[in-house]
């Protein structure tokens, strides 16, 4: 005996919403890639916004060193000049200075017959520089437009800045780049003071006029900085945090790209769930007397059970009018 049971019509399952919150795979490795990409230009811009910073403050460092340099040489020479200069014993080294040669007493004799000679302003300066130590990269030119010695002509940067001086300005500082490297280069002015003009009158200065410049310039390759440390620590520092983020943003990635992986899997299991429900439908064999069907795998079941096991259906007990006369008639009710 074959029979044909129609399984009741499951209830409909929406996954449009489901599967619209998937991706492919490529879709999130683009998302990967996007965010390793943004992230690598933050970190890239705040390392540039340090090191900026760094160069600031590095240039700020060496024109203050400069301008400490200038301020000691211009302070000698104004107490040079204004006690009119110096008489030292004459030597090798300090003869009588030929600059001089108008000035009177240039050449004096002492009592106990030492010969002095008088030492200008700008050789001491001079001198006291020759003293530092020589390792000491730091130089420092005393600069003029129209100097008394040829050592102290000004140089092309020189003569550019004493030219903004007679324009009314009081210094000039840059950063010049060469083969030798970073340079800053600094100066500041030097007017013609009364003590000056022992010497120097005789050029047709007046008090108050640009008389030159002391010229100081800075290696920075020689400069301890006080950044230097951190111009190494810092791109070490943000490459460290840069790797960690992106090894933060792909295991986020990979999180959820297993998420959304097991979610595909699930919509793909309920998809083939949905796709086998239908009807039973075929040969089955079913007792004449009892009714039961034979299952393949737990032998004679009753109807209920198989339908049940094979379908969404459901059932209720119940006793029908002819079964009920006869249960009447055999219990004598």
């Amino acid at each position: 005996m074959s029979m044909e049971i129609p399984r009741s019509k499951p209830t409909p399952i929406d996954l449009g919403d489901i599967g619209a919150t998937t991706l492919p795979a490529a879709v999130w490795k683009r998302h990967f890639w996007a965010l390793v990409v943004t992230w690598t230009v933050v970190a890239g811009g705040f390392l540039a916004w340090e090191l900026h910073d760094q160069k600031v403050e590095n240039e700020a460092f060496i024109r203050h060193t400069a301008r400490l340099v200038c301020q000691k040489n211009i302070l000698i020479r104004r107490w040079a000049a204004g006690h009119g200069g110096v008489y030292v014993p004459v030597t090798k080294e300090t003869p009588s200075n030929p600059s001089l040669a108008g000035v009177k007493d240039r050449d004096i004799v002492t009592p106990s017959g030492r010969r002095l000679t008088l030492m200008s302003h700008a050789t001491i300066t001079r001198q006291l520089r020759e003293l530092e130590l020589p390792e000491d990269s730091v130089l420092v030119h005393l600069a003029s437009l129209k100097p008394l010695r040829p050592a102290d002509a000004a140089d092309q940067w020189e003569v550019a800045a004493l030219h903004r001086f007679e324009r009314g300005e009081t210094e000039v500082s840059e950063m010049i780049i060469t083969g030798a490297g970073a340079h800053m280069r600094l100066m500041q002015c030097m007017k013609v003071e009364p003590g000056c003009l022992r010497c120097h009158g005789q050029q047709g200065y007046r008090v108050g006029d640009v008389r030159g410049g002391v010229s100081v310039t800075v290696p920075m390759a020689a400069m301890f900085l006080p950044t230097n440390a951190n111009s190494i620590r810092l791109p070490a520092t943000t490459g460290v945090l840069w790797l960690a983020g992106v090894v933060a943003i792909w295991l986020l990635a990979r999180r959820t790209g297993q998420q959304f992986r097991a979610r595909e899997e699930l919509i793909d299991r309920l998809t083939q769930a949905m796709a086998e429900i239908g009807s039973i439908t075929g040969l089955l064999p079913i007792c004449a007397w009892c009714k039961r069907i034979r299952d393949d795998r737990e032998g004679w079941i009753q109807v209920e059970t198989y339908v049940s096991k094979h379908t969404s259906a459901e059932f209720t007990h119940g006793i029908c009018p002819d079964c009920e006369m006869k249960v009447r008639a055999e219990l004598k009710i």
